[in-house]
């Protein structure tokens, strides 16, 4: 397996060190934890042709649990305390989308300087390894760090979305078919063209069935969460999805990828190796399926790699990305602030899990949940003036 899986493999569970599972290597750990990363976020545009809907994965899972400190002396049930731009950016290095008064929408970084993104105001920004990357409904567009130069990628339809590999080194617009029973993926590296020459840049691309749905991936192995469950009953054993479902991981195949680890969206330790052959554009007869940690499922991802590095994928995989509109905390009692987290337009979630963010563009403070502690806290942020929302880095 090439260093880049390596690196892959390696980095997701540094931030779940104390919830997740422990394993000699992390392996597919982060691969299955990274795909979307932000709340409140239409990431599919329909239900799942399974029936059963897929839950999507994500980086930024956050665990709601009843997380709020509540007062020792009978208060209104939370402890917030005012938290500024400065401190942020100093505990979290966080990044902030702001609009000036001509209309132009720029990047705050940590270090208080302003990188341009342009006129066209983003749904959402990132922060990627070399690049940041801003989405609107009609394109995405990635601007260098010093804001001196950007190429722009246009989407395909309304319905196109996108996603982020582990480490932010490569970026994936997705768009969902008519009949929405399958997706078209194309992936591109983060690079910064040279706009004078309008460098046309080739994507990765091939499509597979709308039931699944990529979560990671590296340069030999892609991740995708599919409604495995509901056919092996979380039984081991060799199957057929490929063959029976026409799941299209031909394609995934052909694009170069060497193996698919496909992980059940509802319970994340059941999961399926299918070994592809790049070379030939194939994919094998059968997966085989089971638990994460056993040793036949290991010796097929070896199998399917070359490898011996661990194909463990972390349970905390799948937690609160659920399809369609983000559901608000249903267990933490907020206190004073439960109407105005309810009643928010914007949840932003940290892919590193370690903050997340709820207001509206204009308002003097968001609320702020910091989970960095033995506790989670919550605080109301003070944002930068002109601020939209805060980046969200992938490096």
């Amino acid at each position: 397996m090439s260093d880049d899986i390596e690196d892959l493999l390696r980095s997701g569970l540094a931030a779940r060190a104390d919830a997740a599972p422990s394993y000699d290597d992390p392996g597919l750990a982060d691969a299955a934890i990274a795909g979307a990363g932000r709340i409140r976020r239409r990431r599919r545009v329909a239900s799942a042709a399974s029936g059963a809907g897929l839950l999507v994965l994500g980086a930024a899972a956050f665990v709601y649990q009843p997380w709020f400190s509540t007062d020792d002396d009978g208060g209104d049930g939370t402890t917030a305390a005012d938290t500024s731009t400065v401190e942020v950016q100093n505990e979290f290095d966080m990044e902030f989308v702001v609009e000036d008064d001509s209309g132009s929408y720029s990047v705050l970084n940590q270090d208080g300087d302003s990188i341009a993104l342009g006129d066209t105001e983003p749904t959402y920004v990132y922060r990627l390894a070399d690049a940041y990357m801003a989405e609107s409904a009609e394109e995405v567009w990635t601007v260098s760090v010093d804001g001196a130069s950007g190429t722009s990628y246009p989407k395909a339809t309304e319905e196109s979305y996108t996603k982020v590999s582990t480490g932010g080194e490569q970026f994936a617009i997705v768009t969902p078919t008519t009949d929405y029973e399958s997706e078209e993926y194309s992936l591109y590296d983060v690079t910064i063209a040279d706009a004078e020459t309008e460098e046309e840049v080739e994507p990765v691309a091939f499509t597979t069935d709308y039931a699944i749905s990529l979560a990671d991936w590296s340069e030999t192995t892609a991740v995708f969460t599919a409604d495995l469950n509901s056919v092996t009953g979380g039984s081991s054993g060799t199957y057929y999805f490929n063959d029976n479902l026409e799941y299209g991981l031909e394609s995934v195949s052909a694009a170069g990828f060497e193996a698919v680890l496909l992980v059940d969206s509802m319970d994340p330790s059941n999961v399926c190796v299918s070994d592809l052959y790049p070379t030939e554009g194939t994919a094998s007869d059968t997966e085989w399926c089971g638990p994460l940690d056993s040793t036949e499922v290991q010796d097929e991802f070896i199998a399917a790699t070359g490898t011996e590095v661990d194909p463990a994928v972390v349970s905390e995989s799948v937690k609160d990305q659920v399809e369609g509109e983000y559901i608000p905390l249903a267990d933490a009692d907020l206190g004073k602030y439960e109407t105005r987290y309810l009643e928010a337009m914007n949840y932003w979630t940290d892919p590193a899990d370690r903050w997340q963010v709820s207001g509206t563009p204009g308002e003097s403070t968001w609320l702020l949940v910091e989970a960095t502690g033995e506790e989670p806290e919550l605080s109301e942020l003070e944002p930068p003036a002109g601020a939209l929302m805060p980046v969200l880095s992938y490096t």
